[in-house]
């Protein structure tokens, strides 16, 4: 009886044991993230802008998530951590951000003619755009041949940006309907930023 007892006591719990076993963490100097290792191999982070007043001062870093497995010739989603509020960050991070503001400052992200979004994630505020990309397949290079998504999460002292590369652009402008599973794994990263 006892033994029966202990298989469904494991049974009922193995599944959130697994849940926990898959999750793994990064914490570098400038973020710690929370990833899945079905989705990722691991992330690290770089200081960015080579040779620029951001490096020499340290508050500009970019951040890889090495994917498990690479799509379009894309073997990893990326980041970026800027140390300061968007607005010194925009100016900072020139060219390497994927978001900035326009002249009529609009915060515009991954494209001049991206939607911008403000939406939740884990109670705090972000913003969102879906926007083109490049993908390659059997060595093809498309410049405009993936769809990305990139969210910039403003948190206390930083800047977050986060873009993944969804799949290839089939045309498909219900972009939540789309990319339901994509987008899932990407706002759950999101959410375990800190």
């Amino acid at each position: 009886m006892r033994g029966i007892i202990a298989v469904i006591l494991l049974l009922i719990t193995a599944p959130g044991i697994a849940k926990a076993v898959d999750v793994a963490e990064f914490m570098g100097r400038s973020v710690h993230v929370k990833f899945k290792k079905r989705d990722y191999v691991k992330v690290v982070e770089q200081t960015a802008a080579e040779g620029t007043a951001a490096e020499k001062k340290g508050v500009l870093f970019e951040i890889v998530l090495a994917k498990r497995r690479p799509i379009g010739g894309n073997r990893s989603d990326t980041g970026t951590v800027c140390l300061g509020n968007v607005a010194t960050c925009q100016t900072i991070g020139q060219g390497v951000l994927p978001y900035w503001f326009d002249a009529n400052s609009a915060l515009r992200i991954g494209d001049p003619t991206a939607t911008v979004r403000e939406i939740p994630i884990s109670s705090q505020r972000a913003f969102e755009a879906f926007h083109l990309c490049g993908w390659e397949q059997q060595g093809k290079s498309m410049p405009f041949g993936g769809q990305c998504y990139t969210l910039v999460l403003p948190l206390e002292g930083k800047v977050v940006s986060l873009t993944f590369l969804l799949g290839r652009n089939t045309g498909c402008k219900r972009y939540e309907a789309c990319w339901r599973k994509e987008l899932e794994k990407a706002r759950w990263i999101a959410a375990n930023v800190m």
